[in-house]
C-alpha cells in the first residue's frame, strides 16, 4: 500500500506547549543533515543508518532513531519503499546530560508506521492539540531512557582528539568562511590529513559539514519567522539563491516552503473539532517500544 503524499513539513503541536516540527523524506531516504533539535526518525526494515562517528547500522525491524542536536545523520534504504521517512524535531532544552550522552540511539517499535502516522498527524487537518504535545514530550523522554546507544565506528585514534575542537569552532562561526589554514591551525594536522580525518570521523569533509551546520541554523531562523534573505546573510550564505539551492538539496523543499508550513503551524494554538487519535497512538507506541 502506498503512502498518501502529504506536506513535506508541518507541526503536530501548538507552539506555546512544546516545539515539534515534522519533516517528511520520500522514499525512506535522508541525505546527510543535522538539526538544532533532537531528531526522532521512523526507520523501516532495510534502512541503513549512519550517524557521525558511529557504526553504520542496517535495520531489520521497525525502529526509531534518536539523534541529539547538531549531529550529522543520514538514512538509505536497501529495499524499494513507497513510504516516506518522517522525522520529528523536538526542542528539549531541559533534557538531562545523562540522557543526551546516551544518544544517538535506536529503539525497536513493532508496527511503527500505523502508530507513527497516528501520532504525528497530517498537517493542520488533524488539528494541533495540547494533549498531543504533552504526550509527545513524555514519549520522547521515555524513548531515550529505553533506547540502545549506537556503537562507535572505531576506537579513538591519534588524530581524533584535535577534531572535536575544530567541530566546536565551526559551530560558533556559522556566518563566516573557514579557510584551510584555520583548519590546520586548530587541528595541528596537515591540510590533507585534517580533511580526510574529519570526513572519516564525522561523515563529511569540513566545508560540507560546516554547510550543514549553517542549514540547521537556517531552519530555526525560518521557523521563527525570519525572512529568507535575512537568514541567508545571517547564516553565511552568499545570497538567497545559494541558501535555497543547498536547502533544497538537503531537505527536499525550498526555504520559503519550509517557512510557510512550519511557521504557520507552530504559531497555530487553536484546537480542532473531532476525535484526536494521538493519545491512543501514544499508548500503542509506549507499550510496543523495546530496546533495539
Amino acid at each position: 500500500m502506498k503512502e498518501r503524499v502529504g506536506a513535506p513539513a508541518w507541526s503536530p503541536s501548538p507552539r506555546d506547549v512544546a516545539e515539534f516540527i515534522c519533516l517528511r523524506s520520500p522514499g525512506g531516504k535522508i541525505r546527510p543533515r543535522m538539526h538544532t533539535r533532537v531528531a526522532v526518525v521512523g526507520v523501516r526494515p532495510g534502512g541503513v543508518i549512519r550517524v557521525e562517528s558511529r557504526k553504520t547500522i542496517v535495520v531489520e525491524n521497525d525502529c526509531l532513531l534518536i539523534v541529539p542536536a547538531l549531529q550529522l545523520y543520514g538514512l538509505q534504504s536497501l529495499r524499494p519503499s513507497d513510504f516516506a521517512a518522517v522525522t520529528v524535531l523536538v526542542e528539549m532544552p531541559e533534557l538531562q546530560d545523562t540522557a543526551v550522552n546516551q544518544l544517538p540511539a535506536l529503539l525497536g517499535v513493532p508496527n511503527l508506521h500505523e502508530a507513527w502516522v497516528a501520532l504525528v498527524g497530517e498537517e493542520e487537518a488533524t488539528g494541533p492539540r495540547i494533549e498531543r504535545a504533552v504526550a509527545l514530550q513524555s514519549l520522547v523522554e521515555g524513548w531515550i531512557s529505553q533506547s540502545t546507544p549506537l556503537p562507535l565506528a572505531h576506537a579513538t585514534s591519534t588524530w581524533a582528539a584535535p577534531l572535536g575542537p575544530l567541530r566546536d569552532y565551526m559551530r560558533t562561526h556559522l556566518n563566516e568562511a573557514i579557510p584551510t589554514a584555520t583548519l590546520v591551525e586548530i587541528s595541528g594536522l596537515t591540510a590533507s590529513h585534517c580533511i580526510r580525518a574529519f570526513g572519516h570521523q564525522f561523515g563529511l569533509p569540513p566545508h560540507a559539514y560546516h554547510v550543514q551546520l549553517r542549514l540547521a541554523a537556517a531552519c530555526e531562523l525560518l521557523a521563527q519567522g525570519e525572512r529568507v534573505a535575512t537568514v541567508a546573510y545571517d547564516c553565511g550564505f552568499a545570497d538567497q539563491s545559494h541558501l535555497s539551492r543547498k536547502f533544497r538539496e538537503t531537505y527536499g523543499l525550498a526555504p520559503a516552503t519550509w517557512a510557510a508550513a512550519v511557521h504557520k503551524t507552530v504559531m497555530n494554538t487553536s484546537g480542532a473539532d473531532g476525535v484526536d487519535v494521538a493519545p491512543r497512538a501514544c499508548q500503542q507506541l509506549a507499550q510496543q517500544a523495546v530496546p533495539a
